[in-house]
């Protein structure tokens, strides 16, 4: 049975009221930076009682990414517009699709930026003056890249696309399974690409032959995936508690349990791996944090339930600080560097 307790002391904590849903929590190295729905990203720093504030957006922000460098964020919203907010809250208009909302945004180490507004994705390599735009055959479900290169998986209903570039012609070469793929993410290695679906379920392709493998089950969409930094075990979201698949074979999860998590009587709303370590932070609908490890049965509790789903949640690089951020506004930033899970 998982034994849950608190953590044996107390560990520095500053809390802030945003008024608002956070729909995106991310973390440079220096302020967590927290995504809004009324537009604005709030800029947190660790030791702070005052924060930064930033009028993004006209409305609703509906996603978000770090940039290159981890110092900003590029966020999409209601209002039609791709913004990239520095650190020193300076706010920078990226690209505007008058009116369409932008529903994912995805960035490269190397430069390269995506995002998508209803069936459309378009596209900026960092090695082409030029944009280019590819229309999927239905709404776009999430965006991801490639680690290692700068090839990008847009994910819709029927599939997952992988678009490049090659002599200066945008490629395309498509993934098929049957349902709405609603989040992507490659493997560390590449050697896999993961979907979660609207279905309940993931799927997985290897893709140096294409070989599928379908984990249906899920008690609710896995809308979030996150990898150990090791790129051997994925955590997702859509669970009484963080389920993770093992990658460490040539046939990736395929003859492998899932291992639970965190099991409670709550659906797990966000997750994220520890940068260096292989702990697992862990945020339910019922608002309550925890920290969970593979092969361990014990689970601190770092956030008592109060009834405010966890929205997002995010480690600072060196892996010291975690952030969340909840449904009605609530966001913290809290100093782990000596906990012991």
């Amino acid at each position: 049975m998982m034994t849950r307790t608190k953590p044996k002391q107390s560990f520095p904590q500053w809390d802030f009221e945003l008024d608002a849903p956070i729909s995106v929590v991310a973390f440079g190295p220096d302020a967590a930076m927290f995504a809004l729905g009324d537009g604005t990203i709030r800029l947190l720093r660790a030791g702070e009682s005052k924060y930064e504030s930033a009028a993004a957006h006209s409305g609703a922000i509906l996603c978000g990414a770090l940039d290159t460098n981890g110092n900003g964020i590029l966020t999409g919203g209601g209002d039609g517009r791709l913004v990239h907010t520095l650190a020193d809250g300076q706010c920078n208009l990226v690209a505007s699709t008058g009116g369409r909302w932008v529903e994912h945004v995805a960035v490269h180490p190397k430069g390269a930026l995506s995002w998508s507004h209803g069936r459309t994705v378009e596209l900026a390599f960092a090695t082409q003056e030029s944009r280019f735009e590819f229309d999927l055959t239905s709404s776009c479900g999430g965006l991801a890249y490639e680690p290692n290169a700068e090839r990008l998986a847009a994910a819709h209903y029927g599939g997952v696309v992988l678009l490049g570039l090659e002599d200066g012609q945008l490629t395309h070469d498509q993934l098929e399974w049957k349902g709405s793929h609603i989040a992507v993410s490659w493997s560390p290695d590449t050697r896999f690409l993961v979907s979660a679906m609207q279905e309940a379920a993931l799927h997985v392709w290897r893709l140096s032959d294409k070989r599928d493998l379908h984990m249906a089950g899920y008690p609710a969409k896995p809308r979030h995936l996150a990898w150990l930094a090791d790129g051997l075990r994925l955590a997702t979201s859509g669970g009484p508690g963080a389920l993770t698949w093992r990658f460490d074979g040539e046939a990736g999860p395929e003859g492998h349990v899932a291992e639970l998590l965190g099991q409670r009587d709550e659906l797990a709303t966000a997750i994220a791996w520890h940068p260096v370590s292989p702990v697992l932070a862990v945020g339910f609908r019922d608002g309550l944090v925890s920290l969970v490890e593979p092969g361990s049965d014990r689970a601190p509790i770092i956030r008592v339930p109060d009834g405010d789903m966890i929205t997002g949640l995010a480690w600072k690089p060196d892996g010291r600080v975690l952030a969340w951020g909840t449904e009605k506004g609530s966001a913290a930033l809290i100093d782990l560097s000596k906990v012991e899970t």
